[in-house]
């Protein structure tokens, strides 16, 4: 796992107030990032599960996973809107994406950013 957010996203506070698109973005670049044993982590709530309660590892205080869980089902909305993740077609009932093609164009930095520039204001 690249570790983006954790690295990017100094604190609590900082993560709760991006935007969709800024945070989405760089959810996909961090879920891009995944080895095959950690794509697994491809479900919200086990997504959210790596910046909040699920680890006692958290980088973040406890008194912000509220509103960290709050922008992180935004962004994966984002995320989903834009045709970057969608159900897998085993488990999507329960919440199971995958990353289509478009989103593992985009999964990087630049690529994120490339398309966020061609969106209307």
């Amino acid at each position: 796992m690249k570790n983006v957010i954790r690295r990017r996203i100094p604190d609590g506070e900082t993560f709760a107030s991006l935007t969709p698109a800024e945070l989405g973005g760089l959810m996909l670049e961090e879920m891009c990032g995944f080895t095959a044993q950690d794509s697994g982590q491809l479900q919200l709530r086990s997504f959210t599960g790596l910046f909040t309660g699920r680890s006692r590892e958290s980088p973040y205080p406890e008194q912000h996973w509220d509103a960290i869980n709050g922008a992180a089902s935004e962004a994966w909305a984002w995320l989903i809107a834009q045709g970057f993740i969608a159900r897998h077609h085993e488990g999507g009932e329960h919440g199971w994406i995958f990353i289509t093609r478009q989103g593992r164009k985009a999964g990087s930095e630049k690529g994120v950013l490339e398309f966020r520039k061609a969106l209307p204001p």
